[in-house]
């Protein structure tokens, strides 16, 4: 399967580590599907990096504005691509979090190969931002996201139904 995307690449050798750290956070922005910052080194041998941006491409003038306002850059460079990737369906699954003391439920999407049920599944990592951050403050315990991830995945290609316990 294809679709039309859109590549944004921002040269950005102006900011220190600490805006650069910022600006990665602030990018969690309507349209930007994915960022990644590539470091490199400029024609006058100083630091630099590649900001790139994958976008909807119906969002770049919002984006554009948006970087070109909050990063003091002055323009950028857009490459028009076709993502290739393979048809995907979305699994929702509720996740019973359980300790001795407490318990709480919260929904994950896990993303799947559309032709095989049997996984391997991904959890959408927002969602498990979140229970984290809940498992965090609700029941004041201490887990790590990546072995939520990995315990949460590893039950799901296991397990058919439609709700997962996760002990901890």
């Amino acid at each position: 399967m294809e679709k039309d995307g859109t590549i944004l690449m921002v040269q950005l050798d102006h900011l220190s580590g600490e805006d650069l750290g910022w600006a990665l956070e602030a990018l969690d922005y309507p349209g930007i599907r994915n960022r990644n910052l590539i470091p490199t080194f400029t024609k006058k041998g100083r630091m630099g990096y590649l900001l790139l941006l994958d976008i909807e491409p119906e969002a770049e003038e919002d984006i554009g504005n948006y970087l070109l306002n909050s990063f003091t850059t002055h323009g950028y460079h857009r490459i028009e691509t076709r993502h290739v990737h393979r048809s995907t369906a979305l699994r929702y699954v509720n996740v019973v979090v359980v300790t001795q003391a407490k318990q709480l439920t919260g929904t994950i999407r896990l993303k799947h190969d559309q032709r095989d049920k049997r996984g391997p599944y991904f959890a959408e990592s927002d969602d498990l931002f979140a229970l984290h951050q809940r498992i965090t403050d609700e029941m004041n315990c201490k887990v790590f996201p990546w072995d939520i991830r990995r315990r949460i995945e590893a039950m799901a290609a296991e397990e058919p139904g439609d709700t997962l316990y996760l002990h901890l």
